[in-house]
């Protein structure tokens, strides 16, 4: 088995972005029990996971780097508490509920991890490595329409690990368009993963659970819940709706190690440097802090630089979203105005169209069904190709099968034989009601033979006198002389039987 590449989270410090599969049967919904510890780890583990990979690789993690992704204070109580989680994350699992091809819903498991690995030596234990279980793939990596994408540093603050549940949850409803959704009370509990004994009653857990989750999903993430309604059924509440608002919320870009920059002064003028000091730059200078370029930046930047995008918007798409969703969402855009449509803010709808993972799903469907399209007629041609090709071999073999069958039976035919074959069809021709292939067969030999019969005409009328006269000579010799009938037919039976061809 070949060794698996390590990818090391020190190496993709920028990426904040997790993709992971919405829906009743996705994970965003699955129930899963994880503590704030272990799902930190899980979500630092999620930003390296790239848009394009087809496969987990393994995946390593040192201890600062959930420190700083989450901005915790460097507390040695961490170090523990994350090398722990780690060794949990072993036994955690996911469970979704999802219809089967017999359209009944089954209750379906899958593990987390299939291995952990921390060093021996003391020193180097403030690494963790971490392999997802490749039942996940399709959850992580082949995503479907509704996924999620979240940026990690909206529940970087946020300390209960229901209340990041619970804004997936609800983030994921609101990307869908939805401004209000309701969920019963005990699916609530079923994907926050609360046992009945847990908060047993209501208002409890409306309090530490519910509340406590709005309240932590206003002041921290990019979601706002304008109210909620409780449905009840006699007095007990079983049901919530969530009503739901999209909010705009900056986003801190952690300092990392001094790299090459590009600092965009207010005046047009720009200043490259390898250490950003902020504080003495004038006070009226706008600083935007831009990664370096690439082929696919400088590709997708090319096409919107015409529609007032900024590279910020362009390194923001290629960073979260797979090339060809960016590529469809552009292409779709410019194609509507090439058309002459009229779209009131291009730059709104170019962005909305990219963030739009229906749009490339759909695409990537009707890619396929095209190419299904293309392989099933593709298929038909070759298949009509080879049965011509068979149906022209057919012909061939019959028509020298049947050459070489006239010839052999001329051979077995002599002036007794004849005589034989003549006194059979007058004999059978002169009875009330004789058979339509005895008169026919009879009737083509007289009109060939002109009345007179011998050996010469008689072959000429296996030459001439048609179908059902030969048809008729073939099987009064084939039983008649069976052994001689199937030597002559041994060569042929092998090619015969591979065309499908009875002799």
């Amino acid at each position: 088995m070949p060794q698996l590449s390590v990818r090391k989270k020190q190496d993709y410090q920028e990426r904040y972005t997790i993709r992971i599969q919405g829906g009743k049967a996705g994970l965003v919904e699955a129930t899963t029990k994880m503590d704030i510890s272990e799902f930190r780890l899980f979500a630092t583990v999620l930003t390296m996971i790239l848009p394009d990979d087809e496969d987990f690789t393994e995946y390593e993690i040192r201890i600062p780097d959930i420190i700083k992704l989450f901005d915790l204070n460097r507390n040695g109580k961490y170090y523990e508490a994350f090398k722990d989680a780690a060794l949990r994350l072993m036994d955690r699992k996911f469970v979704v509920y999802e219809q089967k091809e017999d359209g009944k819903e089954y209750k379906t498991t899958i593990p987390l991890s299939i291995q952990t690995s921390e060093p021996v030596l003391v020193g180097e234990q403030n690494r963790i490595r971490l392999q997802f279980h490749p039942k996940l793939k399709p959850y992580l990596l082949d995503l479907q329409r509704e996924y999620l994408t979240v940026d990690i540093r909206n529940i970087t603050e946020i300390q209960s690990h229901y209340s990041v549940k619970l804004y997936f949850v609800l983030k994921h409803q609101q990307r869908l368009g939805n401004k209000k959704v309701r969920y019963d009370v005990s699916r609530l509990r079923q994907i926050l993963a609360i046992e009945e004994h847990e908060y047993p009653l209501y208002g409890s857990l409306k309090q530490k659970v519910f509340q406590k989750g709005i309240e932590d999903i206003n002041k921290y993430t990019d979601l706002e819940i304008t109210k909620i309604e409780e449905h009840k059924h006699v007095r007990s509440v079983v049901a919530i709706t969530f009503h739901l608002n999209p909010k705009e919320r900056q986003l801190e870009v952690k300092s990392q190690k001094p790299q090459r920059q590009v600092l965009k002064s207010s005046g047009g003028k720009v200043v490259v440097t390898n250490n950003i000091e902020p504080q003495r730059l004038a006070e009226d200078t706008t600083v935007e802090v831009l990664p370096q370029k690439n082929e696919l930046f400088e590709e997708i930047y090319l096409l919107v630089k015409p529609y007032k995008i900024s590279k910020k918007t362009v390194y923001a798409w290629i960073n979260e979203f797979p090339k060809e969703q960016v590529l469809l969402g552009v292409n779709y855009v410019i194609e509507k105005l090439r058309v002459g449509e009229k779209i009131q803010n291009i730059g709104g709808y170019m962005n909305q169209m990219v963030n739009t993972p229906s749009l490339y799903e759909n695409y990537k469907e009707s890619q396929q069904k095209k190419e299904e399209r293309s392989l099933k007629l593709q298929t038909e041609t070759n298949l009509k190709i080879q049965s011509a090709a068979i149906e022209k071999e057919k012909a061939q073999f019959n028509e020298s099968y049947f050459k070489a069958q006239n010839e052999f039976y001329k051979k077995l035919i002599n002036e007794n034989v004849i005589n034989s074959i003549i006194k059979y069809l007058m004999e059978e021709n002169a009875k009330e009601k004789p058979s339509l292939v005895v008169a026919m067969s009879y009737e083509q030999l007289m009109k060939v033979s002109g009345g007179k019969i011998d050996k010469n005409t008689f072959e000429k009328a296996m030459d001439e006198a048609g179908f059902t006269f030969t048809t008729f000579v073939s099987e009064w010799i084939e039983t008649n002389f069976p052994q001689e009938v199937s030597q002559f037919k041994e060569p042929f039976k092998v090619e015969a039987a591979f065309l499908g061809i009875d002799i």
